[in-house]
């Protein structure tokens, strides 16, 4: 069949995608569009029609592909996955720096830039423009040949070792679990984070419980476990994760991987004529110097360290008075928070839980969402996905697609932590006047559910969804 990573499908087809398929579309379009710039490059008198249009085509096709492919190694990590993800990403980051590189490309931008209509343009026209004409400097487009080829080589190792400290953290976190067949070494846990623990065990084809380093499975040990010696052997192994320190230490160390990105992005700055990475981080962001990012930072601290100090002070006492705590460590401070909070308000997230079920509050935002912003979200079970965890969703107006996303909530074996929303399709008007419709990924990492229930969400979850969902209506939404 045709490789579905080539075709100018919507929606990608997940269920026919294969890691096969990933590099070899990967080099057809790279080779596809390293001929079609030499063309756009070579103009005399460029247009946004014959230049930047034509671009943004050649960019929307590279990226159709390679968000799946990323996508998929963020979801869906294996080792051979990861292996193709490696060879595309070295090959994708010497095409980016060759193209940030292409004076003829850049003095066609500058050329369309000083056309007598280029105010006719719209804003975000212009604004892309000068974009681009940024990038190509920060891209090291003005430096003789012999400081392109280092920049270049800078380029290739930060992506390889970027690359690299994703999968330590990623190998690190999967590894380490704590297999526990007492439970009265669980005591204080409750009872849903206890039942996610016995499905881990069953996962592992262990008996008892299992305690792993994904956050739904971490916290509640720290928040609530008696146990003092096991909040500070999970905690530790937490921390610790790809670095030189804990039960795996150096195995997946991060530290020497943490250096030579420094050194690398030291080195690429001063070769742009920035006097350190931080100047040429903020050259595309809304500070103007470093200088006034840590007078915020400095002036935060200052009126946030008294406050932090004693409230620290005040759980101390508590702890204490209470339970004869005589010192606080790290382990310890999420545990007695959670009596204090108790004691004060008589309040537990996790009493909460049952409110939150993901059934009613998934179907609660969308409500929120269609309010809001006067659209309908319907779920499309028909669509293909990449695991029986997500589902893909349309969003329309008086019947009118506007934007698709898919939704992938729970943590799993091969996924990376934390919650994201990235582009899967981003919103543009083609060569033909067609419109591509935005498509998102939205996904987050909480409690699976448990022996056929709803998962029960906290009330940080159903912050974090709400927070997620904000970015994916930010891509979908937009009418540029």
């Amino acid at each position: 069949m045709n490789n579905p990573l080539l075709t100018d499908d919507l929606l990608p087809k997940f269920d026919h995608v294969r890691t096969e398929h990933m590099e070899t579309a990967i080099d057809q379009i790279l080779s596809e569009n390293r001929m079609k710039i030499s063309q756009i490059a070579d103009q005399d008198d460029p247009t946004w029609e014959t230049l930047a249009q034509p671009m943004q085509a050649l960019d929307d096709k590279l990226s159709n592909a390679w968000s799946v492919i990323s996508h998929l190694n963020g979801v869906m990590n294996n080792d051979e996955l990861r292996k193709v993800y490696k060879n595309c990403l070295e090959k994708l980051t010497e095409y980016s720096t060759e193209v940030s590189q292409n004076a003829a490309l850049c003095n066609a931008y500058k050329k369309l830039a000083e056309r007598e209509d280029f105010k006719n343009l719209s804003e975000a026209q212009r604004k892309s423009v000068e974009n681009t004409l940024r990038d190509f400097h920060l891209g090291g487009v003005d430096l003789p040949e012999d400081k392109k080829k280092q920049y270049a080589e800078l380029s290739r190792e930060l992506s390889e070792l970027s690359n690299k400290f994703s999968d330590n953290v990623l190998d690190a976190t999967q590894h380490w679990f704590k297999h526990i067949t007492d439970v009265d070494e669980l005591a204080g846990v409750p009872e849903t984070a206890i039942e996610s623990a016995k499905q881990a065990a069953r996962q592992k084809e262990r008996d008892g419980y299992v305690i792993t380093l994904d956050f739904p499975s971490f916290f509640p040990v720290m928040t609530y476990c008696d146990n003092r010696d096991l909040r500070r052997e999970v905690y530790e192994a937490f921390v610790t994760r790809a670095s030189d320190q804990g039960p795996d230490a150096g195995q997946w160390d991060n530290t020497p991987v943490m250096a030579e990105i420094l050194k690398r992005r030291h080195a690429q700055a001063k070769l742009l004529g920035f006097d350190n990475y931080a100047e040429r981080s903020l050259a595309t962001k809304m500070a103007r110097s470093s200088e006034e990012v840590l007078d915020f930072l400095n002036q935060l601290a200052a009126k946030s360290k008294p406050q932090a100090e004693k409230e620290f002070a005040e759980l101390k006492a508590f702890a204490k008075d209470e339970y004869g705590a005589e010192e606080l460590q790290a382990w310890d401070i999420g545990y007695y928070s959670e009596k204090l909070r108790q004691k004060r308000y008589d309040i537990s997230p996790e009493t909460l839980r049952p409110w939150f079920p993901v059934n009613k509050v998934v179907p609660g935002l969308f409500r929120v969402a269609e309010k809001l912003f006067d659209v309908q979200i319907e779920a499309k079970p028909e669509v293909e996905t990449w695991h029986e965890d997500a589902t893909a969703y349309c969003i329309s107006r008086n019947g009118e697609p506007l934007a698709w996303f898919y939704l992938d909530l729970y943590a799993r074996q091969g996924k990376r932590g934390g919650a994201w929303m990235a582009d899967c399709r981003v919103r543009w008007r083609n060569l033909r006047g067609q419109l591509q419709l935005p498509v998102a990924f939205l996904t987050c990492n909480f409690t699976p559910p448990v022996n056929g229930k709803p998962s029960l969400l906290t009330h940080d979850e159903v912050t974090t969804l709400f927070h997620e969902f904000g970015h994916g209506l930010h891509h979908m939404l937009t009418q540029v």
